[in-house]
């Protein structure tokens, strides 16, 4: 009888134990998952900021002047034109109001639902670009001269 009551309470802790775990889990990962998703975000905002800093250092700079990033696009998009560069990354859930623009820097980040979209605008750059960019790339940066007193700059995936 003695034997039978400590096998039943090791066996009892054990019990104990695995449900403590697994609720802690249950409980956790929404927790976990968000802060991957926010961090995310943050990379997407450096790149962004960063393809900002090139794009503004080779306007002021002579022609040719050229400068490249790698740029990696899991979840999303990024579009070039002639007067912006949009990337829109799913984030699987509404990490920023829908609707509601933030701006930081030069970076304008707005809540689309389930995604995100960050936007750089040029109005005193003009920008020579036409490309959708998906995957990992490489972004050349390039000033290739002047249009209507604004600096030219060239962006494209390479």
């Amino acid at each position: 009888m003695k034997g039978i009551s400590n096998i039943v309470s090791v066996s009892l802790i054990t019990g104990f134990i695995i449900l403590a775990v697994a609720m802690t889990l249950i409980w956790a990962m929404p927790i976990l998952d968000k802060s991957q998703k926010i961090a995310e975000l943050e990379r997407t905002k450096a790149s962004m900021s960063t393809i900002d800093d090139y794009i503004r250092i080779v306007s002021h700079s002579g022609n040719s002047t050229t400068r490249t990033i790698f740029i990696s696009i899991d979840k999303g998009k990024m579009t070039m034109t002639n007067s912006s560069i949009t990337y829109d990354i799913d984030v699987g859930e509404d990490l920023i109001k829908s609707g509601v623009t933030i701006q930081e820097k030069n970076v304008w980040i707005t809540g689309t639902g389930s995604s995100v979209q960050l936007k750089l605008n040029y109005s005193s750059i003009e920008l020579s670009a036409n490309d959708v960019v998906i995957g990992t790339k490489q972004i050349q940066i390039r000033k290739i001269g002047d249009k209507n007193n604004k600096p030219l700059v060239e962006v494209k995936a390479v």
